[in-house]
């Protein structure tokens, strides 16, 4: 009888507590505004896959999550989508819904990376700084690229060779080192960036002839006066250096010493450069 009794007893309790431990669970009218956050993270890559989600909903029964906005769509916790176009991805909306009703909640933006084919000329610059002396380090570096996904930076020109978003090299020879370039590349191609020219001084008073080093065989004494496109070292700006840019006239080539405002051609801006440095006579 008492056995009895306490199997009464123990029903009972469960139907008093059953309907509140299910009277526990949220519905989704009940979540407030930063309860629920939708996500695919930061940035991708271009043309990878981006994973949206939902947090904080916790275990309330069967919610239905459907998703619109920048290319997605479709019902479940989750979904994927792909973008080919660099740029903010800020109009994902996830709808969570039940039986008690819906709520919409706005992802954060999601950032498709650039591609290196997606710069233009002038994004991306290459420089060691202006000058340095003889016989220092100097650093070559880029700027302009950002956060997109793995690029490769080759290094070619006077004195720099390797990989890396930076490289060093020392010359031991006073003069302009301007033939140096960064490859940039990427899955989606390439792209070539000529960098800033980079003097090097001679902080030694050394009048000794002539050496090699990373910058080319120039001599120590080397003339820099802008102008002095055949680089001879009597530093005058005349009738030689005339010849040789009138030879170079149109010529697009990186590094091009008669490409005397480094625009990336050899033109008439070039021609009034070298007259105004003129120190020869016709």
């Amino acid at each position: 009888m008492k056995n009895h009794l306490k199997k009464i007893s123990f029903l009972i309790l469960g139907i008093i507590l059953i309907p509140s431990f299910v009277g526990a669970q949220k519905s989704v009218v009940d979540f407030k505004a930063g309860d629920i956050t939708c996500s695919a993270g930061n940035s991708i890559a271009k043309n990878a896959s981006a994973t949206w989600g939902i947090t904080g909903l916790g275990a309330f029964d069967s919610p239905l999550v459907t998703w619109s906005g920048s290319g997605v769509s479709g019902t479940g916790l989750s979904t994927m989508s792909t973008y080919s176009v660099a740029g903010p991805v800020n109009n994902v909306i996830a709808t969570i819904a039940d039986e008690s009703g819906s709520v919409q909640v706005a992802c954060s933006p999601l950032t498709v990376q650039k591609s290196v084919v997606d710069f233009k000329a002038g994004d991306i610059t290459c420089s060691a700084g202006n000058s340095i002396a003889k016989n220092a380090s100097a650093t070559w570096g880029i700027t302009g690229l950002g956060a997109f996904d793995s690029p490769l930076v080759t290094w070619s020109g006077s004195g720099v060779s390797g990989t890396g978003l930076s490289t060093m090299s020392t010359y031991s020879v006073a003069g302009p080192v301007n033939n140096v370039i960064a490859t940039i590349a990427d899955e989606s191609g390439s792209v070539q960036v000529a960098c800033s020219p980079l003097s090097i001084k001679d902080t030694t008073n050394d009048t000794g002839g002539s050496t090699g080093g990373g910058g080319g065989s120039v001599s120590s004494n080397s003339c820099t006066l802008l102008g002095n496109v055949n680089g001879d070292t009597k530093c005058s700006v005349d009738i030689f250096d005339f010849n040789s840019l009138i030879l170079n006239w149109g010529s697009t080539s990186v590094g091009n010493s008669s490409d005397l405002n480094k625009d990336g051609i050899v033109d008439i801006l070039d021609f009034n450069t070298l007259m105004l440095n003129w120190t020869g006579t016709l």
